[in-house]
């Protein structure tokens, strides 16, 4: 039974007995069955420490903060499962007042859970913001996508039939390297698509507004 919070003690064909430590003379095994045991509790631990490091290789990815699935194609404006989701879930949770108020929302422990929930990665801050028909959803994420780091994720809607409608992703990358990485998609996405896409040229963000002519 492998037991990985202790650690192993050093394999080794022979050990020193109080009395003879001084002279550090070899104490020979009782015989075959005393050599077979040490030798199979030798094995066993070098497989607990295999088995301890497959585990601990296989459970880095858990916590890698992969984005990859969430924001899948954001560079090509589209909203994943994953993020439609969510917005829908904001959208039940602050619905837009008729009267066009411009209202800061407290972001609560309670608001925060429930955005978590939604999240694959971490939630370290929000922002919720209406203002005259619009809301603005920022969160302050600690995660990466497309092996960039993620700093920041936005989502924005009107009432429902109005075309303000969108999501912005920010990364914590320097520009030059977001650039290359997604400028060409984004490119694309522009000359393609309809909508309106957009690499920031001075931050490095992306802006996506699907439903904008």
């Amino acid at each position: 039974m492998c037991l990985f919070p202790e650690a192993p003690p050093s394999p080794a064909p022979f050990s020193l007995s109080a009395s003879t430590a001084g002279s550090a003379r070899p104490i020979p095994p009782k015989g075959p069955a005393d050599l077979r045991r040490r030798i199979a509790r030798t094995a066993r631990h070098r497989v607990c420490r295999l088995a301890a490091a497959l585990i601990a290789g296989l459970a880095a990815p858990l916590h890698a903060g992969s984005l990859d699935r969430f924001l899948n194609n954001v560079e090509f404006c589209e909203e994943s499962a994953g993020l439609r989701a969510l917005r829908a879930d904001l959208n039940t949770a602050f619905p837009i007042h008729p009267d066009d108020p411009i209202i800061n929302y407290r972001v609560t422990p309670k608001v925060l859970a429930r955005v978590a929930r939604r999240l694959p990665v971490p939630i370290e801050n929000a922002r919720i913001r209406e203002d005259e028909g619009r809301m603005l959803f920022h969160f302050e994420i600690s995660g990466s996508y497309r092996g960039l780091p993620v700093r920041s994720l936005d989502i924005y809607n009107g009432r429902p039939g109005s075309r303000f409608y969108g999501f912005g992703v920010e990364f914590a990358a320097p520009q030059a390297t977001v650039e290359a990485m997604f400028g060409d998609s984004i490119a694309w996405t522009r000359q393609n698509r309809p909508g309106f896409a957009m690499l920031s040229s001075t931050t490095p963000v992306i802006v996506c507004d699907p439903l904008d002519d």
